[in-house]
């Protein structure tokens, strides 16, 4: 018996192949809700952010970033295909 499955799977198993994944994944919500991605000057490409994080002054950060809860970004810092959270 088959059961239907919607979404996608892929091995993440590699550093490399976890930021593909998460690449990927951002350009599904691009693609089916991209009022959750976050915009302004400070966002390049699609970029996740949790909304209890703290966004510094003058940052540049995108494209393919998650930024989990708690997370805070100082003033100016740049940051690319990143997965930032607290433990």
């Amino acid at each position: 018996m088959l059961c239907p499955v919607s979404g996608f799977w892929m091995d993440i198993g590699q550093p490399k192949d976890f930021l593909r994944g998460m690449a990927l994944y951002l350009s599904h919500v691009r693609q089916t809700s991209p009022e959750r991605l976050a915009e302004g000057d400070s966002f390049v490409g699609n970029v996740l952010v949790d909304p209890s994080a703290k966004i510094g002054q003058g940052c540049r950060i995108g494209p393919s970033v998650v930024i989990g809860p708690n997370v805070i970004i100082e003033d100016g810092t740049i940051s690319f295909t990143r997965v930032l959270s607290l433990l």
